[in-house]
């Protein structure tokens, strides 16, 4: 009987801890997926886990870089950033009072330039876009922007690259 016994208050204890669990699953899943309607995607984003920066030819470390909040008024304009013979630039421009294009182009000696545009809105993040795949925050010297899905092999999306202010 007290094998019977214990058997049974382990079977009671799996079934306990298993609905436990999935309460604990469903909570998660409700976190994630974020029903709080009044936030968009852009406010519950994380910046991508990366520390690497693409600087001109050098990988910096993203503590080498001063990272500021970024200031809009300072932010429209062209950035340049070299890497060999390519050449990126971002020309940024508002679309009202929180919309922001931002147009990467992608610029190399005997080829087409290729342009990509992103509608991004300010989070305390920095700028980003309405999918969440590029993201641009501000440094002392310009910025560095993040795309997720350039659709160019020679844009990274495992690192930051680093723009200089032109304009």
């Amino acid at each position: 009987m007290g094998y019977n016994n214990q058997k049974t208050r382990i079977g009671e204890f799996m079934k306990t801890a298993h609905s436990h669990s999935l309460i604990l699953l469903a909570l998660l899943l409700i976190q994630a997926f974020g029903f709080n309607s009044s936030m968009s995607l852009a406010d519950e984003i994380i910046v991508p886990n990366t520390s690497q920066i693409l600087d001109f030819t050098d990988i910096l470390d993203i503590s080498e870089l001063n990272i500021e909040n970024i200031e809009l008024d300072r932010l429209p304009g062209k950035y340049i950033s070299e890497q060999g013979g390519a050449v990126l630039s971002l020309h940024i421009t508002p679309q009202g009072k929180s919309c922001w294009i931002v147009e990467r182009i992608y610029s190399e000696p005997s080829m087409l330039n290729v342009p990509k545009k992103y509608m991004t809105h300010k989070t305390d993040l920095g700028l980003v876009d309405e999918n969440a795949s590029f993201f641009l925050r501000q440094t002392r010297e310009g910025l560095i922007a993040f795309e997720q899905n350039s659709e160019l092999d020679t844009i990274p999306n495992d690192y930051w690259i680093h723009y200089i202010k032109q304009e």
